[in-house]
């Protein structure tokens, strides 16, 4: 049984992640775990971290401006170096002094963006809301090789310049920014260093490489591996991360579930539910495994989601679908496409909106009215009376073209509404009877078999 704390917690993680959960699809969440695990599964809900477009872009925004700030120092420093002659300067210093000269007078550009992964991965969508924050439209160090102008990742994992261009680097050093959602384990990163960008960068000439992970969400224990990995990498001159930090949601250190005793029984629950939600496919050179995941993609035990997809890396019982199980929030940006359009259909989102416009006693289950197609009708014919022409009636609704034609179409239909949705003499005398009805507080029947807007059960088989 829920408390009415429960209730509280549930619709305050509601407004937390707008667009994607409403209280129907919460329920619908809840009710799969045993009662006795309710109140443990809405907190482990109200402890995901959501990340809207704007918070996304405003990470980016900060991390770019680190970046920015730790290349200028370099090219500061650099070219005090340049300035300098010395007569026992190496024809190795020579050949660099004069590149970096040419390259001062020209721009100088030696700063290269990278998506972590290739087309449909997380990386690429990344990399492009990153070409939209201010710091990189405004910095012209961030232009010329920019994956998404000039460098392009193949399906084999190769990388080459869109523009044929072969730039040639020889003896020099060059930061590169590689760019995410989430840096969890660690593993994808490494491996994607290791495949494609190490191997690019000798191919060019390169000989040292300073490398910069920008990511929305850097998980804490990928940091000692990646450390580990730069200080055994000769062309690693240094790595570092920039993004918000988090620690897994059951660190012994710093659970967000708080003193041990009270996180274990959450975790165990996770591990419980999570056993049958998500199985990791692994490549070795033995073949294919296979292991369980309970607490996330190499136990990572996070708890984030983004306005674009739920990473793998979160609880399995937060975004997954195996067996049949209902996720809070869909990891694919299909399923919350589907999702979205369910929530504009759905019951109770009507009946709150019905609410907010004064028709909660309208439509009540006593009414005759209640069904999601008369509720959508009803809240339309009560805008269009307050004199909101269709656009604004729309926006108010909260709807796509596409479902507000369907309102009307419905209304039309049922003779309630006309051409371009004007109201119908009809469906005004209908709104006013019913309107009339409940303000003298009386119980309304419709004993007319030709009542349109009477619906015992279901309305084109929908409740």
């Amino acid at each position: 049984m829920l408390t009415e704390n429960d209730h509280v917690t549930i619709q305050n993680i509601i407004r937390k992640i707008p667009n994607h959960v409403n209280y129907a699809t919460f329920i619908n969440w809840l009710n799969q775990f045993d009662e006795s695990d309710r109140s443990k599964a809405i907190e482990v809900a109200s402890k995901v971290r959501y990340y809207s477009d704007s918070q996304i872009l405003e990470i980016f925004e900060s991390n770019q401006n680190k970046v920015l700030e730790i290349v200028k120092n370099y090219r500061f420093r650099l070219k005090k170096w340049v300035r300098s002659k010395k007569s026992n300067d190496s024809i190795k210093i020579k050949y660099q002094k004069d590149h970096y000269r040419r390259k001062f007078r020209q721009g100088f550009n030696d700063v290269i963006t990278f998506p972590i992964g290739f087309d449909g991965k997380s990386g690429v969508s990344m990399g492009y809301k990153y070409t939209h924050t201010k710091a990189y439209r405004d910095s012209k160090l961030f232009k010329l090789d920019s994956l998404l102008e000039d460098v392009k990742i193949k399906e084999n994992g190769d990388i080459e310049f869109k523009s044929g261009n072969k730039i040639r680097h020889k003896y020099l050093t060059v930061d590169v920014i590689l760019i995410d959602d989430i840096i969890g384990s660690g593993g994808t990163l490494l491996k994607f260093i290791k495949e494609h960008i190490i191997p690019f960068f000798k191919k060019i000439d390169v000989v040292k490489i300073r490398i910069h992970i920008s990511s929305i969400v850097i998980l804490k224990q990928s940091s000692k591996r990646l450390k580990e990995f730069a200080k055994a990498n000769e062309m690693v001159v240094s790595f570092k991360e920039y993004g918000e930090k988090l620690d897994r949601c059951f660190s012994s250190k710093s659970s967000v579930f708080g003193y041990r005793p009270r996180m274990i029984p959450i975790r165990e629950m996770c591990y419980r539910y999570g056993e049958e939600l998500y199985t990791q496919k692994k490549f070795s050179e033995k073949g294919v495994s296979y292991k369980k995941n309970p607490l996330g993609h190499d136990n990572s035990q996070a708890l984030v989601a983004f306005s674009h997809a739920t990473p793998n890396n979160s609880l399995p019982i937060i975004w997954s679908t195996a067996n049949n199980w209902i996720p809070l929030i869909a990891r694919s940006s299909s399923a919350r496409i589907d999702r979205l359009k369910s929530l504009r259909k759905d019951m109770y989102l009507w009946l709150s909106i019905a609410k907010k416009l004064e028709l909660d006693n309208l439509v009540n289950s006593k009414s005759g009215v209640y069904s999601t197609e008369n509720i959508r009708l009803l809240c339309y014919v009560k805008l269009k009376r307050q004199g909101n022409n269709l656009e604004t009636t729309r926006l108010k609704l909260n709807l796509s073209e596409a479902d507000f034609n369907e309102i009307i179409d419905n209304g039309i239909e049922r003779k309630i509404l006309a051409g371009k949705g004007k109201i119908t003499e009809y469906g005004a005398r209908l709104y006013n009877d019913i309107t009339a009805k409940i303000k003298s507080k009386n119980r309304y029947e419709f004993t007319s078999p030709d009542d349109i807007l009477y619906l015992p059960t279901s309305f084109r088989g929908k409740v």
